[in-house]
Parts: structure tokens; C-alpha cells; sequence
């Protein structure tokens, strides 16, 4: 993830970089950091934006599809996920790119 969609996704959540430090559990400077491009996002922060992207798509009413329905995955695989996994938990991350075509966060400089 580069600085710009760190910044657009940010922006499209409504969050200050205050707000969003206090989110992802770091420093005000840090958010200040990854936005002008010093500090490299790491996959961590990178997991939890999306996570917080996929929520905020969830509620405003996007439907969602669990993973192995989008990828056509046998039974047996299904199965053989650990735990309560839906959703929001597995397929999170495939809604991203749903959720970033449909608002256009395309993580290019505006």
C-alpha cells in the first residue's frame, strides 16, 4: 500500500489522523508518517485499514459473500476452516477491492 491510498482510504473512513492512530493503536506521528510517505506502512496497519474499510462498507448495507462462494471453493475446503469464520472475518479482504472500485479509492496521487 502506498501513502496515497493510506491517505484516500483514511479520508473515505472520515477519520482525522488523530482518530485513526487511536484506531490502529499507534501514534498520531506514525499516521502523519505513513501519509507523506517516511515511515513504510507495515502489513499490520495495512490489515487493520482494510478491516476497518470492510466494516464501514458492511454498515452502510453492502451485502456480502463468504469466500468460498466467491471462489467456488469444494465443500471439503470449506470445511476445513478453523472456527467460526463468516463473512466479515474470511472474505474481508476480497470486499476491498469491491468497496475501493465502487467509492473509486484508487490510491493515486489527486
Amino acid at each position: 500500500m502506498d501513502k496515497y491510498r493510506f491517505a484516500e482510504i483514511r479520508t473515505y473512513l472520515g477519520k482525522t489522523q488523530k482518530q485513526m492512530a487511536q484506531l490502529m493503536g499507534t501514534s498520531t506521528k506514525a499516521i502523519e508518517s505513513f501519509e507523506q510517505g517516511w515511515r513504510n506502512i507495515t502489513p499490520h496497519i495495512e490489515r487493520q485499514l482494510y478491516f476497518l474499510l470492510s466494516r464501514k462498507a458492511i454498515m452502510e448495507g453492502e451485502k456480502t459473500v463468504d469466500c468460498w462462494e466467491i471462489r467456488q471453493c469444494p465443500e471439503q475446503r470449506k470445511n476445513a476452516l478453523p472456527g467460526n469464520f463468516d463473512a466479515v472475518s474470511f472474505a474481508g479482504s476480497l470486499m476491498v477491492r469491491y468497496v475501493m472500485e465502487r467509492y473509486r479509492i484508487t490510491g493515486r496521487k489527486k
